[in-house]
């Protein structure tokens, strides 16, 4: 198999590699923080269980984006996985030593100082991992060269997670903005005969009182 010398393909690969690396630990940022930040979920629907699950489940995408790029081996895939863990390890332990006070006893704050301490644990053991996969052995000094068919193979599935990534968050901006569009068009639409009769007569009675 020919190396892949070129320098446009090789400047394509690396930046295709980075973008997407990039993406993957903004997206499993965004998630830990929305996931691990304390709120009062006292008089919400379903005690905000939804909305965590939904969390959640962005989280276990974004995870598993790491695990895709430490498989392939593309370039970034190692300070990916550790930024990763380091990110959920700050942003766990800084809320579990700030975690807010409930001075009058009737709020509910989600999640609790237990998940959040699971969260650290789960951080601590991926970058455990971390180590142990990157870390145990020394890293050689001379890499031997790409091949023109495993680098386009890392190109296409670089290319596929950037798409992803970036694709799933203007979807779901998409379906967010649809929804809020909708009561809208319901209220209009509900206003029927019989609502507009009873406005009418509400206004005449209205003025016959003051008259």
């Amino acid at each position: 198999m020919t190396p892949l010398q070129s320098p446009s393909w090789l400047r394509l690969y690396y930046v295709l590699s980075g973008l997407s690396a990039a993406l993957i630990v903004a997206h499993f940022s965004y998630f830990c923080w929305e996931l691990l930040t304390p709120v009062d979920i006292g008089g919400t629907l379903f005690g905000g269980s939804m909305g965590a699950a939904a969390m959640a489940a962005g989280w276990a995408g974004a995870c598993l984006g790491l695990i895709l790029l430490a498989l392939l081996r593309l370039p970034g895939a190692r300070l990916a996985w550790f930024a990763g863990g380091i990110v959920q390890l700050c942003i766990s332990l800084g809320w579990r030593l700030n975690y807010p006070d409930d001075f009058d006893g009737n709020l509910l704050f989600s999640p609790p100082p237990k998940e959040l301490e699971l969260a650290m644990w789960l951080a601590i053991g991926w970058l455990g991992i971390g180590w142990f996969v990157y870390c145990r052995k020394p890293a050689p000094r001379q890499r031997p060269p790409l091949t023109r068919r495993k680098g386009l193979l890392q190109m296409i599935a670089a290319g596929v997670l950037l798409i992803y990534f970036l694709g799933l968050p203007l979807l779901v901006l998409q379906v967010r903005l649809t929804a809020d569009d909708k009561p809208l068009r319901q209220v209009s639409l509900g206003v029927g005969t019989q609502d507009k009769a009873q406005g009418q007569a509400g206004d005449q009675v209205t003025e016959w009182c003051q008259g």
